[in-house]
C-alpha cells in the first residue's frame, strides 16, 4: 500500500474537493458491498458496519487520506480507518470492501471486544 500524499500549495482546491467527493462515494459504496457480505458475521461487525462514517478528505490531516470511522458505543471509543487516496485509485468499491471488513474484524479481535456491555 503506499503512503500518505501530503497536500502542497500547488494542489487546487476544486480538483481536491471532486477528488474527496469521489474517494467519499467508493468508500460508500464499499461500506455497502461490506454489509450485504457480513450477514453471517457477528452482531458486533454488522452494527459497526452499519453505523460506519466515511470521509473522502480525512478531517484534520492535511494529507490525501480518506478515512472510515467506527463508533464502538459500548466501549467509548472510535476506531478510523486512513486509506490514502493512491489505494483508491482504480480499485473497486468490492476489494475496498474486502479490506475494511478484514480491518474491522482484525480490531474487534486485537482489542478483545466481543460486543457485550461492560456496565
Amino acid at each position: 500500500m503506499t503512503g500518505f500524499r501530503k497536500i502542497t500549495k500547488r494542489d487546487r482546491p476544486e480538483v481536491l474537493r471532486a477528488a474527496a467527493e469521489r474517494h467519499s462515494t467508493h468508500l460508500q459504496s464499499a461500506l455497502g458491498i461490506a454489509m450485504n457480505r457480513a450477514h453471517r458475521s457477528k452482531p458486533l461487525v454488522r452494527e459497526l458496519l452499519g453505523a460506519a462514517t466515511v470521509e473522502g478528505m480525512a478531517e484534520g490531516l492535511d494529507a490525501k487520506v480518506a478515512c472510515v470511522s467506527f463508533r464502538v458505543p459500548h466501549l467509548g471509543q472510535t476506531w478510523h480507518q486512513l486509506i490514502p487516496w493512491d489505494a483508491l485509485e482504480g480499485e473497486r468499491p468490492s476489494a475496498t470492501a474486502t479490506h475494511v471488513a478484514w480491518s474491522l474484524r482484525e480490531s474487534i479481535k486485537r482489542f478483545g471486544v466481543d460486543g457485550r456491555s461492560d456496565a
